[in-house]
């Protein structure tokens, strides 16, 4: 099976496969589609976004966000390649949308 960090920093002599990561940061390399029908589009700056794709769900205790955002940090989740970061409250939803 193929790792799930495929565009992960890899650091020499550290293999991934081999860490223990809690089951939210594995589930935040893992592409999720959107749910039909409630498919909704978020219109940013630069693009409009599905609700499809890659997602970490802040819960839990504070210091466990923070230890799994830690860690998304140092794997680069977020990379060039990340086109939007949408962070969705029950209220709102606040979008980062990058452009090339």
């Amino acid at each position: 099976m193929q790792s799930p960090f495929i565009w992960a920093k890899i650091e020499p002599n550290i293999n991934l496969t081999a860490i223990e990561y809690s089951l939210a940061i594995r589930n935040a390399f893992v592409y999720t589609k959107g749910k039909q029908p409630d498919t909704y589009l978020y219109m940013g700056t630069h693009a409009t976004y599905g609700s499809g794709g890659y997602v970490y769900e802040i819960r839990g205790r504070l210091s466990d966000i923070r230890s799994n955002l830690s860690t998304l940090h140092h794997l680069e989740w977020i990379d060039a390649k990340t086109r939007a970061v949408l962070i969705q409250s029950t209220s709102k939803v606040i979008i980062f949308d990058y452009s090339n």
